[in-house]
């Protein structure tokens, strides 16, 4: 646990940081994380907060923070997979078993509020994902993404003039929703459990092969130029994770992971992942997964 600034010793024997300096040496070390709380209340609940960036009314941030004889706290974001523990102890003085034991009770208490409130998420996430897909209604091809990009609807609807991209796990429970703009933004519903899970063109039972690929564009042209079953991993970190979930249920499934390569493209602030990494999705070549990149931009030519 990282311990910050101290400044006096409390009658329980800790040196720890001066009252009135936690909240600022908490939003010091949250700042230090990449992340800022409009205000920190230290009530040792969980609060969340919008973080600058995110798509507006979103909730990303989260801290909880104890402020007593024993400052302790923690603070992340779930977008970016931040998690970070802090306390106001110093490190120099050994932890008392007191300490200790206030300590362990403490990040037990922010786990069990953390996981709480990730469960409430995913569930409301859920259920208004299955309110979005009674209202939508099936999309036709004249849609401007999809004349742009060349490619037929495949089954997916559209709503207020956004694509939905159903996210789903192995069972075909719906656990999320992507949404595409016509002008080919694209967000994900608050709460969309993605990691593992994916959109399917065609049936996996029905075929010999499946095409693991990142987006809809490229999962559309894989199907339309080769008739095989395509899962939709939606990003590079996902391949592995979804095309591991369909050699557990398809153990006999020629696997083919299809990943961008965008190792020509670079940004100030983004790296993509290189197709070299891309291709650790499936390691077993025995266990018939195979491996293949496919460039990129074959999705956009298609048009």
């Amino acid at each position: 646990m990282a311990c910050r600034k101290w400044g006096e010793v409390t009658e329980h024997g800790a040196s720890t940081i001066a009252g009135d300096t936690v909240i600022e040496y908490f939003r010091s070390a949250m700042k230090n994380a990449g992340i800022e709380a409009p205000e920190i209340i230290a009530d040792g609940k969980l609060h969340r907060f919008y973080i600058e960036g995110d798509k507006l009314q979103t909730q990303n941030g989260w801290y909880i923070l104890f402020d007593d004889w024993l400052p302790t706290g923690r603070f992340g974001c779930w977008k970016r997979g931040i998690s970070e523990k802090w306390c106001g102890k110093n490190d120099k003085n050994p932890s008392t078993t007191e300490e200790k034991k206030i300590l362990s009770m403490r990040l037990a208490a922010i786990k069990q509020q953390r996981e709480d409130e990730r469960r409430r998420i995913y569930s409301d996430c859920r259920d208004k994902c299955r309110v979005v897909l009674q209202k939508a209604k099936d999309a036709s091809s004249d849609h401007p993404y999809l004349k742009k990009k060349g490619i037929q609807t495949h089954g997916i609807k559209i709503l207020n003039g956004s694509l939905i991209i159903p996210v789903r796990d192995i069972s075909g429970n719906i656990l999320g929703i992507q949404f595409i703009r016509p002008n080919g933004i694209k967000r994900f519903k608050t709460g969309t459990e993605k990691h593992g899970h994916f959109f399917e063109i065609g049936k996996s039972h029905d075929s010999t092969m499946i095409l693991v690929c990142e987006g809809f564009a490229t999962g559309a042209s894989l199907r339309e130029a080769t008739g095989h079953t395509v899962a939709i991993a939606f990003d590079a970190n996902n391949l592995k994770p979804v095309a591991q979930k369909l050699r557990e249920k398809y153990p006999e499934m020629r696997i083919v992971v299809c990943s961008d390569n965008d190792a020509w493209r670079r940004h100030d602030d983004i790296q993509k992942i290189s197709v070299e990494l891309i291709c650790e999705s499936c390691e077993s070549r025995e266990s018939g997964c195979h491996r293949k990149p496919v460039f990129a931009t074959f999705a956009t030519f298609a048009s």
